[in-house]
């Protein structure tokens, strides 16, 4: 019998679930994993239906644990430290899908997960709304958009998450209680949580955060919305150009760096260290893809492994302690693929974000609201995976795709449960037919 351990409200599950949250909303990577991996170690100990991970938690961890193995030669030729660094950059995604599948299985609906992570996500807002209020003198001196940011902190991606999943509720039909039936209070997320990610200057939480809203929009219906995107991305091209003089300096950055965002990316050597500050992500990409280009053709299939460093060819400093001139983590996590683990490493990647997608799109059309809601999760963790992972490492950030991807897991969990619940349902209404017991024997 499945989930027969769920008897009362889980009061310390909730607990557990804020605490996550707000540790890693506050960049404490280290003690949100710690939790994530303390609870989810408890859970598999002392589930009372089967000890240890369910199957369908487990056909999430396929494709993450090998990947995992294709890196593990690097202990034999890289550093230490570094190997085992990469290895937890490589087995958080893990944990983090474990521990929401549990998280989920323990709860029992979708509504009071939406619950959390609205309480989560709202108290994330709120806090950014703050801090922007209390240093608004230095944000507005704020010279570029990389300073602006020192004061506002990057924790924001928790605020999109509500606002995603309310819409995707009300998309499916599901009934999220509180949330339901307060208009004003929905709109409340809807409000803070979206200015906490404009104020945050992040291109890529506003982009996710556009995705998210955009999955429920009904094919029949994009070309009302194509004409409505289309004006909205004309007026976000002339802003710079109508703001320039009357707008601080981070936010000129912003949109500057915004307008460049294909340049950014380019993956060449760039000539100044003007150019090479400018475009980082491009330069760091392209020492990257030098030194894959280095290895011999066995290590172009399975990478160097983990450990393994990129040389940038001189001594920078990158926010830390030290100078560093070998980098053992990149902005883009596709080359941090294929410089740990080769190609082999992104055709694994790649094929779990397909076998998610065929996942998720039949559970949009099919079953309960909950099944609904959890198809568009699904969809939804895809796209979002695919576009965080050429900017910042994607899954293999140390924390900011956390919370998505324990949202993964546990929109998993719940829909596996549903169709249980309804497969039970069906066969419960399936006549009985009595058969002979010898043969011969007439029935009575």
């Amino acid at each position: 019998m499945i989930y027969s351990d769920e008897r009362a409200i889980p009061s310390l599950t909730y607990l557990v679930v804020i605490g996550f949250l707000v540790l890693n909303a506050q960049m404490w990577e280290e003690a949100g994993w710690a939790i994530a991996f303390a609870y989810a170690s408890a859970r598999m100990l002392t589930r009372r239906s089967e000890l240890g991970l369910p199957y369908p938690v487990i056909r999430l961890l396929i494709a993450p644990m090998l990947i995992f193995t294709v890196g593990l030669p690097g202990f034999y030729r890289n550093d230490l430290n570094e190997f085992l660094k990469d290895c937890w950059y490589f087995t958080s995604p893990m944990v983090y899908i474990v521990f929401g599948y549990l998280v989920a299985e323990r709860i029992g609906t979708m509504k009071r997960l939406i619950s959390l992570f609205t309480i989560g996500g709202l108290a994330v807002s709120l806090q950014m709304l703050f801090r922007v209020y209390s240093n608004s003198a230095s944000l507005l001196a704020a010279n570029s958009a990389e300073n602006y940011r020192h004061f506002t902190g990057v924790g924001a991606g928790q605020a999109m998450i509500p606002i995603v999943l309310i819409i995707f509720a009300r998309k499916t039909g599901l009934d999220i209680g509180w949330l339901d039936r307060s208009k004003a209070l929905r709109y409340t997320v809807f409000v803070v949580g979206t200015l906490a990610i404009i104020l945050a200057l992040s291109r890529t939480l506003m982009a996710v955060l556009l995705v998210g809203v955009l999955i429920t929009v009904p094919l029949k219906k994009l070309g009302r919305w194509g004409v409505v995107g289309a004006i909205a991305v004309g007026l976000a091209m002339l802003a710079p150009q109508l703001w320039r003089l009357s707008t601080p300096a981070a936010t000129q950055s912003f949109f500057e760096k915004s307008m460049n965002t294909g340049h950014e990316v380019e993956l060449q050597s760039y000539d100044t260290m003007a150019e090479i500050n400018d475009n980082w992500r491009g330069f760091e990409g392209y020492k990257a893809f030098e030194a894959y280009n280095d290895f011999s053709w066995p290590e172009k299939i399975i990478g160097g492994g983990f450990g393994t460093l990129v040389n940038i060819g001189f001594s920078m400093n990158l926010g830390g302690p030290e100078e560093m001139q070998e980098l053992p983590v990149l902005h883009n996590g596709y080359l941090y693929l294929l410089v740990k683990t080769g190609v082999l490493g992104i055709v694994i990647f790649f094929a779990y974000l397909v076998y998610l997608t065929r996942l998720g799109v039949p559970q949009t059309r099919y079953g309960t609201a909950e099944v609904k809601m959890s198809g568009y999760v699904l969809i939804w963790s895809v796209i979002t995976f695919l576009m965080t992972q050429g900017v910042i490492t994607g899954i293999y950030n140390k924390g900011v795709l956390a919370p998505n991807l324990t949202l993964l897991g546990a929109a998993a969990a719940l829909a596996y449960r549903r169709q249980v619940e309804e497969e039970a349902v069906f066969q419960a209404r399936q006549p009985q037919i009595l058969y002979p017991r010898f043969p011969g024997e007439a029935l009575p």
